[in-house]
């Protein structure tokens, strides 16, 4: 199995590797050689962006479920269907479950070669070059990414920090669950990524000095280091870099998400070596071409499969009059514009109606955060998207600071207070002057920063995972019109707040060293 692992690595690094650097622009090469890989500054600065190239391709499935999964089976979404719907019904998650092993490898596959670069640049090259600095500073970015994505799924993982090469790929090693050594390594990755990293980038989608601040923000709040992430989030604002955008319509309102919000955005584009494309806008729009009178349509969303939206317990969170995200975030009509199937009585533009049959699949109201308004698509039928896909915003940021002041010094925390208010001033709503509460914050997390995928990560550190599901997972037939899908209000059992290891891993492993987790 070991040497099985380590050709498949080398196999996919090798084509990876002469993939897409400007773009990130990655010029193709006929032979790239371990040698100049981990040898020389430019050939360490190519391997390091082949990891960005990696990142996109985990969005690059047939329906995206690598990223779709992170955030399913919360309190405000509802799934349809699809290769997700599982991690919201609870009805297959098993060691079997080929994304739960989809996931765990993508991000391992990243953290060997993380290892790799980091080690290659530390002890083959010289550490005041430029490149070297900056690529290995990257590299410590995405190992601690990958295992904090890692251990807030699972709650143990196997830490290695050591390259596999084939010196040492068949030798014995200790294979005991950690979640200790993890965290004091992502506060040592994510500090020398901080020291010397550049706080701007002339290539849209890479690893900034605020991205390894906003990084170690996430897991400062994961272990209640709250001075900690105070002084990251302190530090983003006072850097100068980043700004709320003016109105909530702007932060996804276009193909090329590169704006003064964005913290980290995953690059996409048609053009200079963005990948394949994705199918997020799919996922997100109903199938609204069912419904007589309606015709795939920029206007309408383009295509959509309808599988996964946000709920009536979030929908009903909203100042539906006053806040500008209720229009900015979702779509709630869609508009009639095939003749040849036009109802009779209705006009051409007028917004259309649907039965309470069809109303979960075709009509149910959605999320637009990804919806590919004729942005980067060609025609309406178009099934991948070239829309940038954000990772990490400032208005993240800002809650993160909210709650940090928050839970240091109390609701009355004039810090707490005024991120807080940043938030809720930009979506409409005017200052906030009363004192906070944690369900306050809760509520402008959901609202702001719906199916970006923080819910699910936000409500386990907090220990109201199992709770919220239980209590508000999916909808009713009274809310969707067409029947319950509240699988998670019956399904979800406690140890649902972690996913089991990968059957695959514990058989390499041995489960007399790395067990699997209880439940499973």
């Amino acid at each position: 199995m070991k040497n099985l692992l380590f050709c498949s690595y080398i196999i996919c690094f090798s084509l990876i590797i002469t993939g897409c650097e400007d773009f990130l622009k990655e010029e193709s090469e006929t032979k790239i050689t371990s040698e100049f890989l981990y040898n020389e500054p430019e050939g360490l600065k190519r391997a390091v962006t082949s990891l960005y190239n990696y990142s996109r391709r985990m969005l690059n499935t047939s329906e995206s479920t690598n990223w779709v999964i992170i955030d399913r089976g919360t309190d405000i979404d509802v799934f349809r269907g699809g290769g997700g719907a599982t991690f919201f019904r609870f009805d297959n998650l098993t060691p079997a479950n080929e994304n739960v092993q989809a996931y765990w490898e993508g991000f391992y596959f990243i953290i060997g070669r993380a290892n790799e670069i980091i080690h290659a640049g530390e002890n083959n090259m010289d550490q005041d070059n430029d490149i070297v600095k900056q690529t290995v500073a990257e590299a410590k970015v995405f190992r601690a990414q990958s295992y904090f994505y890692l251990i807030r799924k699972f709650d143990k993982v196997y830490f290695n920090i050591t390259p596999t090469t084939p010196d040492n790929y068949d030798e014995e090693r200790v294979y005991g669950p950690d979640s200790v050594q993890v965290f004091t390594q992502m506060y040592q990755d994510l500090d020398g990524a901080i020291e010397n990293l550049e706080k701007t980038t002339a290539q849209p989608g890479r690893f900034t000095q605020g991205a390894a601040r906003h990084i170690k923000a996430k897991v400062a709040m994961w272990k209640n280091d709250w001075d900690e992430a105070i002084r990251q989030v302190d530090s983003i604002k006072a850097s100068g870099q980043y700004e709320l955008l003016a109105n909530p319509s702007d932060v996804f309102g276009a193909g090329d998400l590169n704006h003064r919000e964005a913290i980290y955005t995953l690059q996409f584009s048609r053009d200079v070596g963005g990948g394949d494309g994705h199918r997020m806008s799919l996922i997100y729009t109903p199938v609204y071409n069912k419904v007589a009178g309606l015709d795939f349509s920029y206007e309408n969303g383009g295509y959509g499969w309808g599988r996964a939206y946000p709920n009536k317990y979030l929908l009903n969170k909203f100042d539906q009059a006053n806040d500008r995200r209720w229009t900015a975030y979702f779509k709630h009509e869609w508009y009639y514009r095939d003749e040849n199937t036009l109802p009779a009585g209705k006009q051409l533009g007028d917004v259309a109606v649907c039965t309470d049959a069809q109303y979960m699949e075709q009509m149910h109201q959605s999320c637009s955060k990804f919806t590919d308004f004729g942005y980067t698509i060609e025609s309406p039928e178009e099934r991948l998207s070239y829309k940038d896909v954000m990772v990490y915003r400032l208005a993240e940021t800002y809650l993160m600071g909210a709650e940090a002041y928050f839970h240091k010094n109390g609701g009355n925390d004039p810090n707490a207070i005024w991120y807080f208010s940043e938030i809720r001033k930009r979506a409409g709503l005017g200052e906030f002057t009363g004192t906070l509460t944690l369900d306050l914050i809760l509520d402008e997390h959901a609202k702001e920063l719906l199916f970006e995928g923080d819910r699910w990560f936000m409500l386990k550190r907090l220990g109201l995972l199992y709770e919220r599901a239980r209590l508000y997972g999916g909808e009713t037939k009274a809310e969707n019109r067409t029947g319950d899908f509240t699988q998670p209000r019956q399904n979800m059992k406690p140890f649902h707040v972690r996913w089991p290891i990968p059957q695959s891993a514990i058989d390499q492993m041995g489960s007399e060293n790395f067990p699997q987790n209880t439940g499973y």
